[in-house]
């Protein structure tokens, strides 16, 4: 039996989102989120996405994959649905999704926006953050 082309990418995608969850942050987004993180804090991930981008999307899901595996230490890696914490899209000034906002070190927040390859986004990865 010959599977449909749409329902495996959407399987696809279910899968690489359960897998970024569990190995993401599991508290309260609101209450980890109530206060924008302080440069000194450990690095932090934010993902907003929204559920008319699910192909581009996927990108940023396998980069952030890859790039969690190669850690040595764990990340904190928050993904934001647009249509669930709608407050948090006008703290950060998010107009285009994806957007991915990386706080690392001392530096100030580093967006990365729109269609990309996992290439792109796991080079921006790994060019903010000390592996």
């Amino acid at each position: 039996m010959m599977q449909n082309p749409k329902h495996a990418l959407t399987a696809t995608i279910i899968v690489m989102i359960s897998t970024l969850l569990a190995c993401s942050n599991t508290n309260n987004i609101d209450e980890s989120l109530d206060a924008k993180p302080h440069p000194s804090e450990e690095a932090r991930i934010l993902l907003f996405t929204d559920e008319n981008n699910t192909e581009i999307e996927r990108h940023y899901y396998n980069a952030l994959l890859t790039f969690k595996h190669e850690q040595k230490e764990d990340t904190e890696v928050d993904i934001i649905r647009e249509n669930e914490n709608s407050p948090l899209v006008d703290d950060y000034n998010i107009d285009e999704f994806p957007t991915l906002i990386l706080f690392s070190n001392e530096q100030s927040p580093t967006y990365v926006q729109g269609q990309k390859t996992s290439e792109d986004i796991l080079s921006f990865l790994h060019e903010h953050f000390a592996l």
